[in-house]
C-alpha cells in the first residue's frame, strides 16, 4: 500500500476550492510580508521646490496605512508586525497544517501512477509558495521557530522538505524554491533540539524509488548528508548559492551526529577531497569557506563523538592522505595544477566548439563532481574578505551566497580566450594563504587519525 500508487482522484477533474483558495490566501500572505516600502517613504522629506503634482504622485504610490505606517526609523510593514506577535498554538496548527498539506499533496501528486494525467498547471507553484510562506513565518516569529521545532511531525516536515530539494535541483526554473529550503534548514538546524532529533531512523517508504538508498540503519542526518553531497556534486551553476547552505547545515549537525552509515561517512570524505584540493581552494578565494565547514565537521567529530561515529572515524584514517596534503599546501604547486586543469579544460571547451553536434552528448556525460569551471559564479563578494576559522556560532544567519544570474556569459566563453589570468580573476597570495591555513585545526585531527591507524 505504498503512496506511490495513491490515485488523487480530486485532481483528476478539477482543482478543489478549498485547496485553491488556501493557495491564494497563501499568496496574497506571503506578497504582504514581502512588501518593500517605496524610497519615497521613510520620512525623506522633499526638496524645498517641489509642487503640488510631485506630491500628488508620492502619495499615488505610497501604499495603504493598512499595509504600512510610520516609525521613528522610518517605515513598517504591518503583516510582519502582526505576523511576529502570533503565539497561539491553534494559529500555529493552521499554518504548518495547512503548508504540510499543499507539500504533502504535490508529493503524492508527483508518486501518482497518474501524475502525468493529473498534473495541473499550478501544480508546481504550490510547493514553492509553500517554502517561501513557511521561510518568512520562521524569519518573523522566533515562537513559531520553537513550534516546528518542537513539533511531532517535524521530521516528517524535514523529510518532505529534503524530497523537494531532491526532486527540483535538476529544474533551472525550481532553484529559487531550492534555496529557500536551503535556507529553512540551515536556519533550523541552529537549534541543537532539532538537530538531536535528525539521529532518529529515516522512513524512506515516502520517497520515490530512484530516491532511495539501500541502507536500513539510515538515520536523518545520513539522508541529509547524503542530499547535500547530490547537489554539492551535480556542478550546477545555478546552485552555487545554496552550497555555503548545505555546508553550514552539515557543520551545525555535526555535534550531534551518532552512528553515521559508512556510506554516508564515505560520501562526506570525498566530498572533502575535492574541496581540500590545492587548484580548488585557491580557485576561488569563497572557497576557503566551504573547505573551513568541512574542517569543523570533522573536528568537532573528533573531539566530542569518536566512539559514537566509528564508521566515519574509519573512513577518516583511509583519507588521512587528504588531511595531510592540506596541512603542507604549497601555493606554487597549488598554482601550476589549477593552470593544468585550466587549459585541460580550453582543450575540452575547443573540442566541444569544433563539434556541435557532439556538444550535448559531452555535457551529458561529464563526471558528476564540483567543476572549477561551474562553480565560478560572477559575483564573488562572498569571498570578498579572506575568512578565519570561524567560532561555532558563525553562519547563524543563511548565507546569501554569490549570484549566479550570469553564468550564460561564462558558458559562452570559446576556447580562444587567453590563457594568461583576466584582470578580474582571483590571485592568491602567500599572506593569503597565512590568513586561514595556519588557524585550521589539522594538527589534532592528524595525531588522532595516527594513533588510531597503528
Amino acid at each position: 500500500h505504498s503512496q506511490g500508487w495513491a490515485i488523487p482522484y480530486r485532481n483528476s477533474t478539477a482543482i478543489n476550492p478549498a485547496d485553491e483558495l488556501t493557495l491564494h490566501a497563501m499568496q496574497a500572505l506571503f506578497i504582504m510580508l514581502e512588501y518593500q516600502t517605496p524610497a519615497t517613504k521613510g520620512g525623506q522629506s522633499s526638496d524645498a521646490g517641489s509642487d503640488a503634482t510631485s506630491a500628488e504622485e508620492s502619495n499615488a504610490n505610497t501604499p495603504s496605512m493598512v499595509l504600512v505606517t510610520g516609525t521613528e526609523t522610518g517605515t513598517q510593514n504591518l503583516f510582519r508586525v502582526f505576523v511576529s506577535k502570533l503565539h497561539r498554538q491553534q494559529e500555529f496548527d493552521y499554518l504548518i497544517g495547512n503548508i504540510m498539506r499543499l507539500l504533502e499533496e504535490t508529493m503524492r501528486s508527483n508518486l501518482s501512477i497518474l501524475a502525468s494525467v493529473t498534473k495541473q498547471p499550478t501544480r508546481h507553484v504550490m510547493p514553492q509558495e509553500a517554502t517561501i510562506l513557511l521561510w518568512l513565518l520562521l524569519e518573523n516569529n522566533s515562537l513559531f521557530k520553537e513550534y516546528v521545532v518542537d513539533h511531532n511531525r517535524s521530521l516528517r516536515l524535514f523529510s518532505v522538505l529534503l524530497y523537494f530539494m531532491l526532486n527540483g535541483y535538476t529544474d533551472p526554473a525550481q532553484s529559487g524554491m531550492v534555496r529557500t529550503i536551503s535556507h529553512i534548514l540551515h536556519y533550523l538546524s541552529e537549534d541543537g533540539q532539532f538537530a538531536t532529533r535528525l539521529m532518529q531512523p529515516f522512513d524512506q517508504s515516502i520517497l520515490p524509488s530512484q530516491m532511495r538508498i539501500v541502507d536500513a540503519s539510515l538515520t536523518h542526518a545520513d539522508f541529509m548528508i547524503n542530499t547535500a553531497f547530490t547537489l554539492l556534486c551535480s556542478s550546477k551553476p545555478y546552485l552555487v548559492p545554496v552550497y555555503s547552505n548545505l555546508l553550514l547545515l552539515v557543520r551545525n549537525v555535526s555535534p550531534y551526529l551518532t552512528q553515521i552509515s559508512q556510506m554516508t561517512a564515505d560520501k562526506l570524505l570525498s566530498l572533502f577531497d575535492i574541496i581540500s584540493s590545492p587548484a580548488f581552494v585557491i580557485s576561488e578565494p569563497y572557497h576557503v569557506r566551504w573547505l573551513i565547514y568541512l574542517i569543523e565537521v570533522f573536528d568537532y567529530v573528533v573531539h566530542y563523538r569518536a566512539i559514537d561515529n566509528p564508521h566515519l572515524m574509519y573512513s577518516m584514517v583511509k583519507a588521512r592522505s587528504c588531511f595531510v596534503r592540506l596541512k603542507a599546501f604549497d601555493l606554487d604547486k597549488a598554482k601550476g595544477e589549477l593552470a593544468a586543469l585550466r587549459e585541460k579544460k580550453s582543450k575540452s571547451d575547443a573540442t566541444r566548439t569544433i563539434g556541435s553536434l557532439g556538444a550535448k552528448a559531452d555535457a551529458a556525460s561529464v563526471t558528476p563532481v564540483p567543476s572549477l569551471a561551474t562553480l565560478k559564479p560572477d559575483d564573488s563578494s562572498e569571498g570578498a574578505a579572506s575568512p578565519a576559522l570561524s567560532d561555532k556560532a558563525r553562519g547563524k544567519r543563511p548565507d546569501p551566497g554569490p549570484a549566479s544570474t550570469s553564468d550564460t556569459r561564462e558558458q559562452a566563453t570559446t576556447s580562444t580566450a587567453p590563457k594568461q589570468a583576466s584582470p578580474g580573476q582571483f590571485q592568491p597570495s602567500t599572506e593569503w594563504v597565512f590568513s586561514w591555513l595556519p588557524d585550521l585545526p589539522l594538527d589534532p585531527i592528524i595525531a588522532v587519525l595516527d594513533a588510531l591507524s597503528v
